[in-house]
């Protein structure tokens, strides 16, 4: 039994326990944003990453194609969408998924702590670019000079990891990819393109002066490939994520009704800069704006489902044309962060130890 405004409503014990599930991890969750917004993010990214999808998650789950049909409708036309096929992943790049990696520390009070960090993201994915620049001169001729994000858009959709991050204007193609391998409760994001646009550009406009505001897309996408593998910039304290449509036509774009979404910081993960600005932009609590949502998909009726997207045109064949020419460049990652473990290790301990001695400093 679950009681909205003083009532009873009988529930099915699946729907009911889920809601239950979401509605305490929510709790938990929020109970760490008491403080006021910050203006500007910790070093070591001290954010509840493992509970800030249930902020954003419908209480609703959708099993039908029906059902989700509805939920798409209620959220109006200025939306975008990803399709992950675990419902509890968080939101990141292929790179930053590669390259992620957890330390632990424990003060003398005994308790640990634990940060989850990544390994020079920006620096990867630059050396990554330029080798692939390098390697395929026959895939980039087309593109237009010193376009780096054409380059990276046509590198992450041919098997590369960057740290783009791919949505679709189409629910139904998200939906595909969440439902395709999926063996248990899958998700569907959606995020509001019209706060993104406008925040972001208040933002840039804000703490950059190089940034054209009003300006065109040329004047934007300047901008953009000037700032996107820049390694000390106000976005290491100020984080901030950009929608990106890239000029090159890429066939699988096309197909997928693709766009991305990218973090312009060189070091802080995509989604710590998402959920900053969604935090700094709205009052507590900012869930009930809810700029980014979260459905939960349950697999039970996935061959129906995928069946109807099939009469629409949507299957893996449809939406990946090609080959994957850039996939080589996974090996090419596993390499380099082999090399850089070590750097990597020594940083990370260092600054655990600085943030376990200043938790220990009596005051």
């Amino acid at each position: 039994m679950l009681k909205v405004s003083g009532a009873s409503l009988s529930l099915p014990p699946d729907s009911s326990k889920r809601i239950n599930r979401i509605w305490k991890r929510r709790e938990r969750a929020l109970a760490r944003w008491k403080t006021p917004p910050a203006s500007t993010l910790p070093a070591d990214s001290t954010f509840p990453l493992t509970s800030y999808g249930d902020l954003v998650t419908d209480e609703k789950a959708v099993s039908t194609w029906g059902e989700f049909q509805e939920w798409v409708e209620s959220l109006g036309p200025s939306w975008s969408f990803r399709g992950q096929r675990i419902e509890n992943w968080r939101l990141r790049p292929g790179l930053e998924r590669n390259i992620s990696r957890k330390r632990t520390a424990s003060s003398k009070d005994g308790k640990r702590r634990l940060t989850q960090v990544s390994m020079f993201p920006g620096a990867h994915e630059n050396s990554l670019f330029q080798k692939f620049k390098g390697e395929n001169p026959n895939y980039i001729n087309d593109l237009a000079p010193n376009n780096g994000l054409d380059c990276l858009a046509l590198m992450q959709h041919h098997g590369a990891p960057t740290r783009l991050l791919d949505w679709t204007f189409c629910p139904h193609v998200a939906l595909f990819f969440a439902l395709r391998k999926a063996e248990r409760e899958c998700a569907v994001w959606a995020i509001d393109m019209d706060w993104l646009e406008r925040t972001s550009n208040e933002i840039l406009y804000a703490h950059d002066a190089r940034y054209p505001n009003p300006g065109g897309f040329d004047a934007r996408m300047k901008y953009v490939n000037t700032a996107l593998f820049e390694e000390h910039t106000p976005w290491n304290t100020h984080p901030v994520v950009i929608p990106l449509t890239p000029a090159a036509s890429i066939e699988r774009m096309k197909a997928q009704q693709g766009h991305f979404l990218r973090s312009l910081s060189y070091e802080q993960p995509f989604d710590a800069s998402l959920f900053w600005m969604i935090r700094s932009k709205y009052e507590e609590p900012w869930i009930a704006s809810r700029p980014l949502r979260k459905v939960i998909v349950s697999p039970c009726q996935s061959e129906d489902i995928l069946e109807e997207l099939r009469k629409m045109g949507i299957y893996y064949d449809s939406l990946s044309p090609g080959s994957e020419f850039a996939a080589c460049l996974q090996e090419e990652l596993k390499t380099r962060i082999k090399k850089d473990k070590r750097q990597w290790v020594k940083s990370v301990s260092l600054m655990l130890d600085r943030r376990v001695a200043k938790e220990d400093t009596p005051k």
